[in-house]
């Protein structure tokens, strides 16, 4: 071997070496990169003319083993699935409290508990009554601030949602970018290392945001799907995730799905048919966000509703119960969305107290309506004869009004101690709201006292559309309901007709009256929604839907504008702490 033959090979490898060493560095140099993949570099002899000529690198290889890598992006999707959720819910908790805290939603109920507790050691102290109301004040703004909070989450993650779509587009964007180029290096026999670990950072980043699987094509293209089968980049083309986000999102507020739309990269606009892709996502910052929008926060809204219903039912069941001294010559209760026509519907007995300004008894007027047949004008009839000449009642549009007609006397209307009033679980003062305490956007309950035989109360041809909701917040079905017929089983048998939603579920009114929507088999966790709705019945103010409580909106609005009724919050004197003593004769003290 000559001298320049000797010294040639010496110089293969010290550019070799060399070659490795700047390898070397760079591995070095991106040991804090998430996700950087480190290269090794191979040696082979070389050889010219059948003689062993020095060394050379023969490639320089990422290490990559592609199932952990497979592995390692299912972990970052789960992980950022639950990263997102817990941002959530530390959220939710920072906003409610925790319940020993006084602050909290339950420490603002302890307080009314309380504060109602200690009334009864002096019932006439101001101080006493100002305090309970600005207690209840407390707890209908507290509850009312939260529905509006959790409202404002429901927007910032679907806010979140449209960021997210944005950077998976991106990095979507990128991997089909890059696929040719890499392609093209492995064909003319070059290892595109930076090309692929550009390509490998994006897959990174698309994990982050959906669940997806990957594989190599024999040409080096990168193809990606979702855990369940959607494409979204192929050999040929590429997908992009296309969604709108709501400006303002309310109780009442329909997002649309995100979908995933062929790309034209050429005239640079999206397929306009599309498909669904909520449903297909199973973890990843996508699947967080949506869970939290459609289901998570909603059914916080749901339960913050029901929460703020039953307070404001059952203290208004107590006040219902009760009067104040004097008691009021007049009450006038709430739009119960009843007519005339409809069956009375009550059982048992209400007294109607009559009082002299002195809160003596003038006369006491059982109105038994076990004895009373027939509809509410009848019952409004029966209860006028009973009453005349010295009080009345009068009901218009789904209002009942209570009067004593002598000025300076009173009227307090409470329960027969032995066979108490009832329809829908109320008793009569209570069921009309005649002396309620609290109020909210939405009604307390949706125990109507209907039954299926009871006119429907609707316009013919009026209409209420309703959309069966997956629990991914897809439409299963879209159904019209025109109103015909003439009961409200006119109305549940086409609504639960197999062309109708029948094939879902089934409607049915409950003994309360109380309208109820069951499940088929399989779709368990179905949700009925409300898209629109003309309905009024008779001349009352009420829609069906806001009569029967049908979906999401008012149910969640039953926490909204929670107040304490304006006119005994300004004048403490109009909370009803007194039982009337019904033994007391005429002339006697009954308060």
């Amino acid at each position: 071997m000559s001298l320049t033959a000797i010294l040639n090979s010496a110089v293969t490898g010290l550019n070799s070496s060399q070659a490795a060493l700047l390898t070397t560095a760079t591995n070095i140099a991106n040991i804090n990169t998430p996700g950087f993949a480190r290269e090794k570099v191979e040696f082979e002899t070389l050889v010219v003319n059948g003689d062993t000529a020095g060394v050379q690198i023969s490639d320089i290889r990422r290490v990559v083993d592609e199932f952990l890598l497979s592995e390692l992006r299912s972990t970052i999707s789960d992980e950022k699935m639950f990263a997102t959720g817990d941002v959530f819910h530390a959220r939710l908790q920072a906003l409610f409290g925790t319940p020993d805290e006084n602050s909290s939603l339950s420490g603002k109920i302890d307080a009314i508990f309380e504060g109602v507790g200690n009334l009864p050691v002096d019932p006439s102290s101001v101080a006493r009554r100002v305090g309970v109301l600005n207690d209840m004040k407390v707890f209908a703004e507290t509850v009312s601030r939260l529905s509006e909070q959790v409202q404002a989450l429901r927007k910032d993650a679907n806010f979140r949602v449209g960021i997210a779509v944005t950077t998976a587009n991106e990095a979507i964007q990128e991997i089909a970018e890059l696929n040719p180029l890499i392609a093209t290096g492995i064909i003319t026999g070059d290892t595109p290392n930076g090309l692929l670990e550009r390509r490998d950072q994006a897959v990174r980043s698309l994990s982050e945001n959906l669940d997806i699987s990957t594989r190599v094509d024999n040409n080096g293209f990168l193809i990606v799907g979702t855990r369940n089968g959607l494409p979204l980049i192929t050999p040929d083309s590429y997908f992009q995730l296309d969604y709108t986000t709501e400006g303002t999102v309310t109780s009442s507020s329909r997002f649309l799905q995100i979908e995933a739309k062929r790309y034209d990269p050429v005239n640079k606009i999206l397929d306009p048919i599309g498909i669904a892709v909520d449903h297909e996502l199973q973890s990843g910052e996508l699947r967080a966000l949506l869970d939290m929008r459609d289901t998570t926060l909603p059914n916080i809204a749901f339960e913050l509703g029901e929460l703020a219903a039953k307070m404001v039912d059952q203290l208004n069941r107590v006040h219902n119960e009760n009067t104040t001294i004097p008691a009021p010559q007049i009450m006038t209760g709430r739009d119960t969305g009843l007519l005339g026509t409809d069956a009375h519907g009550f059982t048992g007995t209400a007294i109607f107290a009559i009082h002299n300004a002195d809160g003596t008894v003038f006369q006491n007027v059982s109105i038994d309506f076990d004895t009373i047949g027939g509809t509410v004008n009848n019952m409004m009839t029966a209860m006028n004869t009973a009453l005349n000449p010295v009080a009345g009642v009068s009901f218009v549009n789904g209002v009942m009004t209570v009067q004593a007609f002598t000025p300076g006397r009173s009227i307090a209307v409470v329960q027969d101690p032995t066979t108490p009033s009832d329809r829908g679980g109320r008793g009569f003062a209570h069921f009309f709201g005649l002396n309620d305490l609290m109020v909210a956007d939405s009604p307390a309950h949706f125990d109507t006292g209907l039954v299926g035989t009871d006119q429907h109360g609707f316009t013919a041809g009026q209409n209420i559309t309703l959309q069966l909701l997956s629990p991914s917040n897809e439409v299963a079905v879209e159904h019209v309901e025109i109103i015909a017929g003439s009961t409200l089983n006119d109305i549940l048998a086409s609504l639960n007709a197999p062309g109708a939603l029948g094939n879902f579920g089934t409607f049915s009114l409950d003994i309360n009256g109380a309208l109820v929507f069951t499940p088929q088999p399989g779709f368990k966790n179905y949700r009925i929604d409300v898209v629109s709705d003309s309905t009024l019945r008779g001349g009352t103010g009420v829609s069906m839907g806001s009569l029967f409580g049908l979906g999401d909106s008012i149910k969640m609005d039953r926490a909204k504008d929670v107040k304490v009724i304006d006119d005994i919050y300004n004048n403490p004197a109009n909370l009803a702490l007194y039982r009337v003593d019904l033994s007391a004769l005429p002339g006697e003290k009954a308060l």
